[in-house]
């Protein structure tokens, strides 16, 4: 099922990266992938997750968004937040 959204990688305790997806749960596989083979095109997060891979265990959507319009807006709101 898709899920129009807000979703975040993160730590325990540190949010590493926010970002918004028509298709949350796909976007956040596409991801995993491309941090396990060295791919990401976000070189903060890769160099974090190159050495701190045991510690990123949070992937989840941390909104759903029902409207696409809104989905910018509301990826703003949680990187500010």
């Amino acid at each position: 099922m898709k899920t129009q959204g807000i979703y975040q990688i993160a730590t325990h305790d540190t949010v590493l990266y926010i970002g918004q997806s028509v298709n949350a749960e796909a976007r956040l596989k596409q991801h995993k992938r491309l941090l396990e083979r060295n791919l990401h095109f976000n070189d903060r997060l890769q160099k974090f997750y190159n050495e701190h891979k045991e510690d990123v265990v949070v992937w989840n959507v941390v909104e759903q968004v029902i409207f696409r319009e809104l989905l910018t807006n509301r990826e703003i709101y949680y990187i500010k937040s």
